[in-house]
């Protein structure tokens, strides 16, 4: 299997290949392809966060405010 990565943009629900891709490819109408998605989301570290801090303050109990002076 053959590999090729490159960035672009989704415009239209369609995944635009950059010019100098597509001169590389060369393959026929209709050829199967598999296609792999990753995005640059800063976000899903956040949320993780956010999921962890809820998780640990559900442990939190009125007789731990000892701690809290």
């Amino acid at each position: 299997m053959r590999t090729i990565e490159f960035k672009t943009i989704i415009s239209n629900n369609r995944i635009e290949i950059p010019k100098h891709i597509q001169a590389e490819l060369q393959i026929e109408d209709n050829a199967k392809v598999r296609v792999m998605m990753l995005f640059d989301d800063d976000d899903d570290d956040l949320k993780i966060k956010i999921i962890a801090s809820e998780k640990f303050l559900n442990g939190y109990d009125t007789t731990d405010s000892i701690y809290d002076n």
